[in-house]
């Protein structure tokens, strides 16, 4: 009994109350400077006391089109490409954007080519996408065309910038975006969390293909709402896939038409996800063997977690669609949905 009204005693006096006081303050300083020091680093940041942002996008080709601001002033549509490393923006409209800030130039390439386009590079920028806002960003500009002259109200793309600070959550059904500071347990535990590949900053999975029944393949897989195809396999030698047709166009890209063939696999294994009969595709390709992505043909079929964090990406099955997904040995359906622009 003694102790406890020394102990009272000691804190109760005008000394101890000042230094506590004090001390408080301290904390609380540090407490707003990280926050403003993390506000003012590059790169996206919530509304201050907010949680959660939710923007809304739209669907073109199984792509994710989100409006952007830049500067305060000029409005871009741009692809938000989760395998891409910064903002990039095409057509001769942004000669005016391309002299401020220079700071050198940089090459873009694309799918299957050894060639570039050569990118003036801005630096920096604010870039407002929602209530989420953006400084420090790095802007890379091609001025000598358009990113798809069939579309011209689709600007550009932009990376990883976007999915480095937060969880950010993909819902194609509903079509919208979620950025978050914190993940709910109980939510996720109805989601397959996937281990991202010690790439800092692209999301690649290991996964293993059933080709055949005695075909198996072990490709690295890159998640890539950036390409509008399925699963797709990068590979010198279409043979060991027992593919000998000739290769045709199936989709197109900055450095052209890019071709291939495609086909129906006996499963993919991704974590406890398994995927039976996924049209596959496979793209002549001078990268590595074993390498390839799963873009937004597949994507859609789930809601998608980025957890750049904890190094993981959580999967989410959706609703009805011909596709089969076995979790954890059960079977359940997925939904195809998708809007045009």
């Amino acid at each position: 009994m003694m102790e406890k009204l020394l102990a009272h005693r000691m804190f109760s006096t005008p000394e101890c109350k000042a230094n506590m006081r004090f001390t408080l303050l301290i904390l609380l300083g540090l407490l707003l400077t990280s926050r403003l020091c993390l506000a003012m680093s590059p790169g996206f940041s919530l509304p201050f006391g907010q949680h959660a942002s939710i923007i809304p996008f739209t669907l073109y080709r199984n792509l994710i089109i989100l409006h952007v601001v830049i500067n305060g002033t000029l409005n871009v549509n741009l692809i938000l490409d989760s395998g891409g490393q910064s903002i990039v923006l095409f057509g001769d409209k942004f000669k005016d954007l391309q002299m401020k800030n220079r700071r050198g130039v940089r090459q873009v390439h694309g799918y299957n080519s050894n060639e570039a386009e050569v990118a003036t590079l801005s630096y920096p920028n604010s870039v407002d996408l929602g209530t989420m806002h953006g400084e420090g960003l790095g802007l890379c500009i091609v001025t000598t065309r358009m990113l798809f002259p069939e579309c011209p109200k689709i600007d550009g793309w932009m990376g990883y910038d976007v999915f480095l600070r937060h969880f950010v959550e993909i819902n194609y059904k509903d079509q919208k975006l979620t950025f978050s500071d914190q993940l709910d347990e109980e939510y996720l535990s109805e989601f397959e969390a996937i281990p991202l590949d010690n790439d800092i900053t692209k999301p690649y999975i290991q996964s293993t293909l059933l080709v055949t029944k005695k075909n198996a393949q072990h490709p690295r897989l890159l998640i890539d709402t950036g390409s509008s195809l399925g699963l797709t396999l990068f590979s010198g030698n279409r043979k060991k896939y027992g593919l000998l047709c000739d290769a045709k166009e199936i989709a197109s890209g900055i450095s052209g038409s890019i071709y291939g063939v495609n086909f129906l696999s006996r499963e993919l294994r991704i974590g406890q996800l398994r995927i039976a009969r996924p049209q596959t595709y496979v793209i002549d390709n001078n990268l590595r063997e074993f390498c390839g992505s799963l873009g937004g043909e597949f994507l859609k079929k789930f809601i998608v977690i980025f957890d750049h964090a904890s190094r993981r990406v959580l999967l989410k099955k959706q609703l009805k669609d011909k596709l089969t997904t076995y979790v954890n040995g059960k079977a359940a359906t997925i939904l195809n949905n998708e809007s045009t622009m």
